[in-house]
C-alpha cells in the first residue's frame, strides 16, 4: 500500500498487526464483518471490536 500522507503512513504502522490488516479489510478492501473473521479466523463480534478499537487509534494517532 502506497500512502501519501505521512501522518496516515505512521498512524498504520503504529497499529499492531492483526488491527492494522482489520482496518485496512474493512476500510481498503470495504469487506464485511463476516468476511474479514473468515479471513482472521475469529468470530465477527470479535472483528468487530477490533475493527472499532483500530479506528479509534489510527484516528488518536492521525491527529497528533
Amino acid at each position: 500500500i502506497v500512502v501519501a500522507n505521512d501522518a496516515v503512513h505512521s498512524a498504520l504502522m503504529a497499529l499492531g498487526d492483526v488491527d492494522r490488516e482489520a482496518l485496512l479489510l474493512s476500510v481498503w478492501d470495504g469487506l464485511s464483518t463476516e468476511a474479514i473473521s473468515i479471513v482472521l479466523g475469529t468470530t465477527p463480534n470479535a472483528v468487530a471490536a477490533r475493527v472499532s478499537r483500530a479506528k479509534t487509534r489510527f484516528n488518536e494517532l492521525v491527529a497528533q
